[in-house]
C-alpha cells in the first residue's frame, strides 16, 4: 500500500483540532446541562435536608407530647405501688383528676380493676363514669406498654392508649389506660412549626395511619388507612421500614420526591413509622432560563455535529478497510487477500501498513501450526512459536526424564468387559492420569495399551525433570488409587497401577512417517525406564525409580525412599540400582537399609537378618523376593531378570 504522491497525510492531532474547535458550542451545551444538573442536585439535597429536619422535628416534637401521657400513668402505677393510693379509693379519683389536668393531652383515662371499669374524660375528669367490666376482658398486663391503635367502643374514634398495671406488694389491683385520639395526633402535626410544603406523618405498621395533617378536626368512623387518606405521596411510599435492615432511612419517589422515615419500637406488635416528605419543586423558579440557555446550546451543538460528521467520515473510510480485511481474515484465514487503500492520515496509514505485516506472520505461524500439528503434545508447537528462524524441529541429544506406567490386570479384565465400559473406563483412567502429568510439566509421548509413556525435560528444557517426574509419580499414584476405589464400588476390580521412573540421556524429536508424526524420545534410557516399570512385577511395588533420579531430586519431608536391589535385565548392559518411594508412611521396616547393606556386602549375619526380618514383616515383597534369590543363590542384591 503506496500513499498517492500528491496527497500528504496529516497528522491526526491536526484532525482532532479542527473537531474540537467545531465542538466547542457543545462544551457549552455541556456546561448548561451541568448547570442544570447541579441546580437539581441541589433541590434534592435541600429536600432531603428539609426532610430530615421534619422528620427530627416530629420525633421530638412527638415524644415531648406523649411523655405526659406516659408520666401520667407511670405517676399513678408508682403510688399504687407504693400503697400510698388504692385505686377503689376517692383519694385515687381525685388524684386522676388533678393529673389529667396537668396532662390536657389526654383524651381519657381508664381504669380496670375486678368486676368494674371506671373512665374519667379529659373534658370533665371530675366526673368519672362507671362500667361494668366485661367478662371476656383479659388480665393485667404485665408490662407497660403502648397499645396498637383501636376503636374506642363508645364513640367509636380511633384511638392510640399507653396501659399500666397496677400492683402492691405483688398483687395484680388492675390496669390503668390512658388514650390520646389520632385526631388529636393528627391536630399536633397540623400546627406543627415546619417548611411549606413538608408533610409529616406516623404510621402503625404497613398501613394504619396515626396521624396525618389531612386527619385533623376530620370525623373518622374507622382506622384510617394509606389508601383512605388518598394522598398519592402516603400511598406510593413503599414499606421499606418494615424490614429491619431499613429502620431509619430515605426513598426517592417515582416522581422524584424525597420521603425520610424512622422507625421506633413502642413495645406493640407493630413499629411506629415517623416520616417525612416535600410537596414542590424548589428550581421552579430556575427552569424557564434554564430551558432557553437549553435550546441555544442545542442550536450550537447540532452545528458541531455536523462538523465533526464531516471529519469522522475521513476517518471511517480507512478504519471501515481495517475492519473488513480483518473480517476476511476471520472468513478465510492468514493467507486471505486482502486491500487496503492508502490513507490522507500518517497515523492511520501506519496501522495499515502494520496490520499487512501482522497478516504476513499470522500466515508464517499458521504454517507451522499446520505442519506440525500432528504432534500430540501442544507445547512442542508453542515452544516452535516462540523461535525465530527455523521451522522444523531438529532432533538433539537432552538429558530428559521418563514415566512409565502399567495397569495391573487390565488385559484380562477387560475380556470380560463390553467394548463400551473398556472404553470409558480407559478414556477416564488416561485423562485422570494426563491432568497430572501436563500440571507437574510433562508431555505425553504415547499410550500403549493400558500403560502410558511421560517425558519430562522436552521439548522444553527443564533442570528439575526428575524432580517434576517424581511428583508426577506420586501424583499419578493417589488419582489411580481413587480411580480404582472408585471403579470398585461400580463393581469393576480395577487392579494398581504401576510407575517406573528413570532419567538419562536421550535423542528426543520426531519420530515416524512423513504423513504422521509423533514427538518422543529414543534410546537406552527409554529402554530402560520400560523395564524398569516392569519390575514392580517382580518385587510387588507400585513405585520405582533409578537411583539417577534419586540422584537428581533434591530430598523433600514429604516422601521417603529405600534400596531395592541392583538389576540386570535382558537387552541391556550394566546393572538398574532400584529404589522404592512412597510418599505416605513407609511399608518397610526401620532396619531394612542396613539390612540391605549387610546384603550387599555379603555379611556373614546378612541371611540370618533377612530371614528374622521378613518374619516381622511378612509382607514385604522386596524383602521376600531378596530372601527367595539368597536361598537359591546366596544373599545379595543383585539380579538377574530374564523378561520385562
Amino acid at each position: 500500500m503506496t500513499p498517492k504522491a500528491a496527497r500528504k497525510p496529516v497528522g491526526i492531532a491536526a484532525a482532532l483540532t479542527a473537531a474540537v474547535a467545531a465542538l466547542a458550542g457543545a462544551a457549552v451545551v455541556a456546561a448548561l446541562m451541568l448547570g442544570y444538573r447541579g441546580a437539581r442536585q441541589a433541590s434534592d439535597t435541600l429536600t432531603d435536608a428539609r426532610a430530615t429536619a421534619t422528620l427530627e422535628q416530629t420525633a421530638s416534637h412527638l415524644i415531648s407530647g406523649v411523655d405526659g401521657v406516659v408520666g401520667l400513668a407511670q405517676a399513678l402505677r408508682r403510688v399504687v405501688d407504693a400503697g400510698r393510693l388504692t385505686p377503689a379509693t376517692p383519694a385515687f379519683a381525685d388524684a386522676v383528676a388533678v393529673l389529667m389536668t396537668a396532662a390536657p393531652q389526654a383524651a381519657r383515662l381508664q381504669l380496670a380493676t375486678p368486676g368494674r371499669v371506671t373512665r374519667w374524660s379529659g373534658s370533665d375528669p371530675y366526673h368519672p363514669a362507671q362500667l361494668l367490666l366485661d367478662p371476656e376482658m383479659p388480665g393485667p398486663t404485665d408490662v407497660p406498654r403502648w397499645l396498637p391503635p383501636t376503636l374506642d367502643s363508645l364513640t367509636q374514634q380511633p384511638e392510640i392508649a399507653f396501659e399500666v398495671p397496677l400492683r402492691h406488694d405483688g398483687q395484680a389491683l388492675g390496669r390503668l389506660t390512658v388514650t390520646l385520639t389520632l385526631n388529636q395526633l393528627s391536630i399536633f402535626l397540623r400546627d406543627l412549626p415546619r417548611p411549606a410544603g413538608q408533610v409529616p406523618f406516623i404510621l402503625y405498621g404497613r398501613d394504619l395511619v396515626v396521624a396525618h395533617p389531612s386527619l385533623a378536626g376530620r370525623a373518622l368512623t374507622g382506622l384510617p388507612t394509606r389508601a383512605l387518606l388518598a394522598d398519592p405521596y402516603l400511598e406510593a411510599f413503599p414499606a421499606l421500614w418494615m424490614d429491619p435492615d431499613h429502620a431509619t432511612g430515605r426513598v426517592r419517589l417515582a416522581d422524584g420526591t424525597i420521603a425520610a422515615w424512622r422507625t421506633m419500637n413502642a413495645g406493640t406488635e407493630e413499629p411506629w413509622v415517623i416520616g417525612s416528605y416535600y410537596q414542590g419543586d424548589l428550581i421552579a423558579d430556575q427552569r424557564a432560563g434554564l430551558i432557553v440557555l437549553a435550546v441555544v446550546g442545542g442550536t450550537i451543538l447540532l452545528v458541531a455535529i455536523g462538523v465533526a460528521w464531516l471529519l469522522s467520515a475521513r476517518f471511517a473510510r480507512p478504519v471501515e478497510a481495517l475492519a473488513e480485511a480483518a473480517r476476511q481474515i476471520a472468513a478465510a484465514g492468514p493467507a486471505a487477500n486482502v486491500h487496503l487503500p492508502p490513507s490522507g492520515l500518517r497515523e492511520l496509514q501506519a496501522a495499515g501498513e502494520a496490520f499487512l505485516t501482522m497478516r504476513r506472520g499470522l500466515a508464517e505461524r499458521e504454517q507451522i501450526r499446520d505442519l506440525f500439528g500432528r504432534y500430540v503434545p501442544r507445547s512442542v508447537v508453542d515452544d516452535l512459536l516462540m523461535r525465530d528462524g527455523a521451522i522444523e524441529i531438529r532432533p538433539e541429544r537432552r538429558a530428559v526424564s521418563l514415566l512409565f506406567t502399567d495397569l495391573q490386570g487390565w488385559t484380562s479384565l477387560a475380556e470380560t468387559l463390553p467394548p463400551e465400559q473398556v472404553t470409558d473406563i480407559l478414556n477416564g483412567y488416561f485423562a485422570a492420569l494426563s491432568h497430572e502429568v501436563s500440571a507437574a510439566g510433562g508431555i505425553i509421548v504415547d499410550f500403549i495399551g493400558d500403560s502410558l509413556f511421560a517425558l519430562f525435560g522436552a521439548p522444553v528444557p527443564a533442570a528439575d525433570h526428575a524432580a517434576q517426574a517424581v511428583r508426577c509419580a506420586f501424583a499419578i499414584d493417589r488419582v489411580a488409587q481413587a480411580f480404582s476405589a472408585a471403579q470398585a464400588a461400580r463393581g469393576v476390580p480395577l487392579g494398581v497401577t504401576r510407575i517406573g521412573v528413570h532419567s538419562g540421556l536421550a535423542t528426543v524429536g520426531s519420530f515416524g512417517a512423513a504423513d504422521r508424526l509423533k514427538y518422543g524420545a529414543a534410546g537406552d534410557v527409554v529402554n530402560a525406564a520400560s523395564r524398569l516399570e516392569g519390575t514392580n512385577k517382580v518385587f510387588g511395588t507400585r513405585l520405582l525409580v533409578s537411583r539417577t533420579v534419586l540422584d537428581q531430586t533434591p530430598p523433600a519431608p514429604d516422601w521417603t525412599a529405600r534400596p531395592v536391589a541392583r538389576v540386570q535385565v535382558i537387552g541391556r548392559d550394566g546393572d538398574l540400582d532400584l529404589w522404592e518411594v512412597s510418599a505416605t508412611p513407609p511399608p518397610w521396616g526401620e532396619t531394612w537399609v542396613e539390612i540391605y547393606r549387610a546384603l550387599a556386602s555379603g555379611a556373614p549375619d546378612a541371611l540370618s537378618r533377612l530371614v528374622a526380618y521378613v518374619g516381622a514383616n511378612p509382607t514385604d515383597g522386596v524383602a521376600a523376593r531378596l530372601l527367595a534369590e539368597a536361598r537359591q543363590s546366596g544373599p545379595s542384591v543383585r539380579l538377574s531378570l530374564s523378561a520385562k
